[in-house]
């Protein structure tokens, strides 16, 4: 077993973020910190980087002979990415996006990437299996692109008070078998599967 924490390389209060810096400075104190604790990997949340600066965190990682478990680009969902949108541009769009990141992931060494919000809400008057099917569409492209980047995507359960679909494990699994979905994995996250 390996352990891991959360680290965010931009200011962050959200909860579950353990530590956040924008300074590569401060960066390296934290992984020099967590190495020492007996730390393996950081799951890491960055807001926009460029490739010059990904290579700078990487350095800093290696250097502390840390990995990045997963990689969170969580900033994504406030970009308006939405991998189930009616609109056929705004889902292609979407996708495009999240592909983007790949490269900066594999910089990373990045082993996975979650499939959360940016899945996007089933809409009003929507029916659920024409929103299943425009994500099924979306993660089957999205797999195969991340597969060339020896990346996985795994969709995360989210509790009922925060989306609207596949709010516990049971229904992922469900949605990926129904689907055939090929190298798409899950991330049960404890706090969502307390609620639910």
């Amino acid at each position: 077993m390996k352990l891991g924490i959360s680290v965010a390389t931009f200011k962050s209060k959200f909860g579950p973020i353990v530590y956040s810096t924008d300074s590569l400075d401060e960066l390296d104190s934290i992984f020099q910190k967590l190495h020492a604790f007996g730390y393996d990997g950081v799951d890491l949340f960055i807001d926009p980087t460029s490739e010059l600066r990904a290579s700078a965190i990487k350095h800093l990682l290696d250097k502390n002979h840390l990995e990045v478990a997963m990689l969170i680009c969580i900033y994504l969902a406030e970009l308006g990415v939405n991998l189930t949108s009616a609109d056929e541009k705004i889902r292609q769009k979407s996708i495009n996006t999240y592909i983007d990141q790949f490269k900066i992931a594999q910089i990373l060494g990045a082993k996975t990437m979650p499939i959360g919000f940016i899945r996007g809400q089933l809409e009003a008057g929507d029916d659920l299996s024409s929103y299943q099917s425009r994500l099924a569409l979306s993660l089957k492209r999205l797999g195969q692109e991340a597969s060339t980047y020896g990346i996985t995507l795994c969709i995360e359960p989210i509790n009922r008070y925060e989306i609207n679909s596949f709010p516990d494990v049971l229904s992922v699994i469900s949605f990926i078998n129904n689907y055939g979905l090929v190298g798409i994995r899950i991330l049960p996250d404890l706090f969502h599967m307390n609620i639910e």
